[in-house]
């Protein structure tokens, strides 16, 4: 998330000075409420590469996790092995589409903590479908293998690959306090241009013998 530029909208004023009207709120887990923009990067990473940016988008705030990252699966790679993501991302699509093809299981996991569930009691055994209960038994086993020590040594990578970037990605390009501009379109823009220089910048830095992701030099020698 990235707050909006101006002000944040108060309520009962529908015309506001200085404020970006198309920017959407959105609950924040460390930040509470977020009025602005937000930004989703697939990234590739093993433990002998770098962390690499593959896909990405842009929108506003209120976007939800679901279609975001929905609208990118088809998008991996084949030979993505482990799919790693927060528990904002937990849904049965996601793991379907992730980890089966029809009844055939894939050698890909899709490794995501569950939401508590926040229904009430569970439905008699007739009333459930054959998919629903086909789908139940495929959220069973990602939680057997999420909550697996496997699971759990894959899960903790984010820490030191996912989170790292989103907050060196921010500082790099100054999108750390507020966004560039006003509108959705020139966010979008201006988000994912940045995404697309990181990827430029990450080649040519190879191309100097530098292993790793440290691409600063770069921007400041321009």
């Amino acid at each position: 998330m990235i707050p909006a530029r101006g002000k944040r909208p108060k309520k009962r004023r529908r015309k506001q000075k200085r404020v970006d009207h198309e920017a959407t709120w959105t609950p924040n887990e460390y930040h509470g409420w977020t009025y602005g923009y937000s930004y989703e990067v697939v990234l590739s990473s093993t433990k002998k590469t770098l962390n690499w940016p593959m896909i990405a988008s842009a929108a506003t705030a209120s976007r939800s996790e679901s279609r975001t990252l929905g609208e990118k699966l088809p998008r991996l790679a084949p030979q993505v092995k482990y799919v790693l993501a927060d528990r904002g991302y937990d849904a049965d699509d996601h793991c379907e589409a992730i980890e089966w093809k029809g009844d055939v299981r894939l050698e890909r996991r899709f490794v995501c903590p569950l939401r508590r569930s926040s229904r009430g009691p569970a439905q008699k055994e007739h009333k459930r479908s054959k998919q629903r209960k086909l789908r139940q038994e495929h959220r069973r086993l990602r939680k057997q293998f999420v909550d697996s020590v496997r699971g759990k040594s894959l899960y903790a990578l984010r820490g030191t690959t996912i989170e790292p970037f989103n907050s060196w990605f921010k500082q790099l390009f100054d999108l750390h306090d507020r966004v560039w501009h006003r509108g959705v379109a020139n966010n979008k823009t201006q988000i994912l241009g940045a995404v697309f220089l990181n990827q430029v910048l990450l080649r040519i830095n190879l191309k100097h013998n530098r292993r790793n992701g440290q691409i600063k030099w770069l921007l400041d020698s321009l």
